[in-house]
């Protein structure tokens, strides 16, 4: 009615009579806004679930009424909830509800529903009946992952539909294109609550893996098809293609890589070839890195890598590394290694190596004193093969041949002696494992070395544990030991020492261990042949990535550490993982000091240390 009157008001009494005309909108639009809003609310005993169907129900049948609401469209949905509740309580296995609504507030046509569900319908027959060529694939695949449907169970026919999901999409994984639960049939007795449900699944006929194509030539398609983890003309599983991904995403060869299947339009073919799309990364990478550590002062590294000298993935790395660039202190080192990598399979994971190093280092076992000098060249073959066991666990094996030259010039008394010449030739074998779940991370790394010369062994354990509420736990241990009766032959760099930023930190850079060298060493020989280290580390996030610290470490390097002194340190500060690595800055505290007293000297105070460190990630 008052729509009808707005219409008939003269144009001139708009302009004349605005007043009016804002009067007679406004009422118009809170009387249709009053008809409009209706509102449903449930009793409390009402479950949840059908509570929150009751309410699509509801909303999707006023929206069938036209506008604006009258009293008797309102009475009419009224009279129609018991109708609409049954529908909505049915999927879950009340099919004799009795609902009724009542209007809780004519102002805010608050609708309140309440409802007696009676007594619920449970499963008491369950069949799974498979047939078709995929019949024990895919019994095998529902044991290991049972249906959200139990015999026994409150009938609820989301369960039923989404168990019919479920053996249709584990069809579809393991090849059979064609399934379908078409005969899958349910019987509902509403006078005693019982349901009978028969899941009746048809794999149809296998698909079969077809061939693979690539849409670019840049490496050997015969290279990219055998890191495939299926062959030609076998069983198709969406599994293994996204596995294939996987794999292919980690050789490090690509920027971008995507596989999908090309499945035949007609569905008249069960041959499914698969197209791979990728881009390569670049040819040449430069790299290049600058840092600064307390220990080893201005560090720098240079780097080049071919990524393509041949299209089976074929690479190689050269890279300089020097240690106290500007010289300021007599602790220095020059590494220069050259690598070429030979993929058996795979790039990363399954590849022959050949490397050449060349080191030009000072052997400093305290300041100013240089113990020698020494250059090595070490020539190395070897294999590395690395495996994932599921999705968690790695574990890496590495063996190789070494070949290694050494020419050490000691030093006594800042005279150089003569240089003493070495050449030793031995096999190596690393192992790591890792573990990666959730937020922590666990690693292993085993190395042993030997001849009839000599037996070198290191064992290095890493542990990084979520505690939960902001703190985690980060805990290593390194043990070292080596067997040898003509320790004159080894070269002396492979002396154990400890202390520094990344070892115990509070101790000045290799300083532990260094007394028992010190004078027993113009010959070249080996005298520390045993290492411990441990470190314990809490941290607290203080926010994204910024850490607050506090650690205890200890580590003691000797000719026998079960009849030596250990060494510990306290300390505090602040840890960043940042993009480029972790940057720690902290102060540490010596809790006894070496009998080295010129050590205790150099110290910035009788027993703390700064720590400025540039860490790998889990160090």
């Amino acid at each position: 009615m008052l729509h009808h009157i707005f219409i008939n008001i003269a144009p001139r009494m708009i302009f004349k009579k605005p007043n009016i005309l804002v009067f007679l909108v406004a009422i118009l639009h809170l009387s249709v806004h009053a008809h409009q809003h209706v509102t449903f609310e449930f009793d409390p005993r009402i479950p949840k679930e059908i509570a929150a169907n009751g309410l699509l129900v509801m909303q999707n049948k006023l929206s069938s009424y036209p506008l604006p609401l009258t009293p008797e469209h309102l009475k009419n949905l009224i009279s129609l909830v018991p109708s609409l509740m049954r529908k909505s309580t049915a999927p879950y296995g009340y099919f004799e509800s009795q609902c009724h609504a009542s209007l809780q507030n004519k102002k805010t046509s608050v609708l309140y529903i309440r409802c007696d569900l009676k007594k619920q319908t449970r499963i008491t027959d369950l069949k799974i009946l498979i047939s078709g060529p995929g019949k024990a694939t895919i019994e095998q695949a529902i044991k290991a992952s049972p249906l959200p449907i139990q015999a026994g169970a409150p009938f609820s026919s989301n369960a039923y539909e989404e168990a019919k999901k479920m053996l249709l999409s584990t069809s579809y994984r393991h090849g059979y294109m064609q399934a379908n639960t078409n005969n899958s049939s349910l019987t509902v007795h509403t006078t005693d609550h019982t349901a009978q449900v028969t899941l009746w699944l048809n794999t149809g006929q296998t698909y079969l893996f077809g061939p693979i194509t690539f849409d670019k030539k840049l490496y050997a398609a015969s290279f990219l098809t055998g890191m495939a983890p299926f062959d030609k003309v076998t069983r198709y599983e969406s599994e293994k293609l996204f596995q294939y991904q996987r794999i292919l995403a980690s050789s490090g060869l690509f920027k971008e890589v995507l596989v999908k299947p090309l499945f035949p339009q007609d569905g008249s073919q069960n041959i499914i070839p698969v197209h791979v799309h990728y881009t390569p990364i670049h040819r040449y990478q430069k790299q290049f890195s600058l840092g600064y550590d307390l220990d080893t002062q201005v560090n720098i590294m240079v780097g080049v890598h071919n990524n393509r000298i041949g299209k089976k993935g074929e690479r190689t790395k050269h890279e300089l590394h020097r240690d106290n660039l500007f010289g300021s202190g007599p602790r220095k080192k020059l590494t220069f290694l050259n690598s070429i990598i030979l993929p058996r399979y795979h790039p990363t994971r399954d590849y022959y190596f050949a490397n050449i190093d060349f080191t030009d280092q000072s052997i400093v076992l305290d300041q100013p004193i240089i113990t020698a000098f020494e250059k090595s060249i070490n020539f190395k073959l070897g294999h590395t093969l690395k495996q994932t066991i599921q999705q968690t666990n790695t574990i890496e094996r590495t063996f190789n041949m070494n070949f290694l030259t050494t020419w050490n010039t000691p030093v006594n008394n800042n005279i150089n002696l003569p240089t003493v010449f070495k050449f030793s030739a031995y096999p190596s074998l690393q192992h790591i494992y890792t573990r990666i779940k959730d937020k922590s991370y666990y690693r292993v790394d085993h190395d042993i070395s030997g001849n009839p010369l000599f037996l070198k062994t290191t064992l290095s354990q890493r542990l990084h544990a979520d505690l939960g509420y902001r703190l985690r736990l980060i805990w290593r241990n390194k043990l070292g030991f080596i067997a040898t009766s003509k320790h004159t032959k080894l070269p002396s760099s492979w002396n154990f020492l400890a202390g520094g930023n990344t070892s115990v930190r509070g101790f000045p850079y290799n300083s532990i261990g260094s007394e028992s060298l010190i004078g027993n060493t113009q010959d070249g020989s080996i005298l520390n042949k045993m290492l411990l280290e441990n470190s314990t580390e809490l941290q607290w996030m203080l926010i994204q990535n910024l850490y607050l610290i506090g650690y205890y470490d200890l580590g003691k390097a000797s000719a026998d550490i079960f009849k030596s002194r250990s060494y510990h340190a306290i300390g505090s500060g602040i840890s960043w993982e940042s993009p480029f690595g972790i940057i720690e800055l902290s102060l540490a505290r010596r809790l006894n000091d070496p009998p080295n007293t010129s050590v205790t000297r150099r110290s910035p105070c009788k027993s703390c240390r700064y720590v400025i460190a540039f860490k790998n990630k889990f160090y």
